[in-house]
């Protein structure tokens, strides 16, 4: 008898990107428009199932299943801090997914009264090890950045397979975040909030997204009434 397996519900996943801007000083929205950023790996997994990898920089196609999912409304998309997940697939991939399909286990920790770090949160919830790692800074400075200048050297992008020990340890590290993503969620999801909560919550991204209008006009003619008024104070 052939069993048909029950559809996924859940796609759990987290990024790593390289970009020459810096992220904590132009914000997501920027980052993720910048030309220079692109996606170096995606670590994911369905509901409870194995967690998988897709790694663009060598040359690997989207796994179907990934794509998939992206593309099925039916199923929620998990990641921690999602907002970055998901301007990354918006605005670096071209991959469009609207709002009301993502869900953020650290929404679900903040109102837990927990740590919004992944890793403090994992701590603070006596997560076992395997869930546990730290040296996710080390290698997001090898790869995910332009290498600081030397007397000797320009500022520069060190590529996977000239650091390959390294890069492996990153491949490590992107899995290991998304199994902590989901193992947090799993002990959450009992005190999931309610759905108007998370309505807000969309509402709360579109309002980021769309940003505060400016009337572009009014400030050329503001600049240009400041310069008459100190070309007659200079005359």
């Amino acid at each position: 008898m052939h069993i048909i397996s029950p559809r996924p519900t859940r796609l759990h996943h987290d990024h790593e990107t390289f970009s020459e801007v810096d992220l904590r000083k132009t914000g997501v929205s920027k980052y993720s428009r910048d030309p220079s950023t692109e996606i170096l790996m995606t670590g994911f997994a369905l509901d409870d199932g194995p967690v998988q990898q897709w790694v663009p920089v060598e040359g690997q196609e989207m796994p179907a299943q990934l794509e998939d999912s992206l593309l099925d409304e039916r199923i929620k998309k998990y990641a921690w801090n999602a907002q970055f997940e998901r301007y990354i697939w918006k605005f670096t991939a071209g991959i469009d997914i609207p709002i009301n399909q993502w869900r953020d286990p650290m929404v679900m920790a903040y109102s837990a009264s927990l740590p919004g770090n992944l890793l403090k949160c994992g701590e603070v919830l006596k997560l076992d090890p395997e869930y546990l790692k730290k040296d996710g800074h080390r290698l997001i400075n090898w790869f995910s950045k332009l290498r600081p200048a030397t007397k000797l050297k320009p500022k520069r992008r060190v590529q996977w397979w000239e650091k390959y020990d390294l890069w492996q340890e990153y491949l490590d590290y992107n899995i290991w975040d998304v199994m902590s993503e989901r193992k947090i969620y799993r002990i959450l999801r009992k005190y999931d909030l309610p759905d108007h909560e998370w309505e807000l919550w969309y509402l709360d991204q579109e309002i980021n997204e769309r940003g505060i209008p400016i009337n572009m006009d009014m400030c050329d003619n503001i600049l240009r009434a400041r310069d008459t008024l100190l070309d007659k104070r200079l005359d």
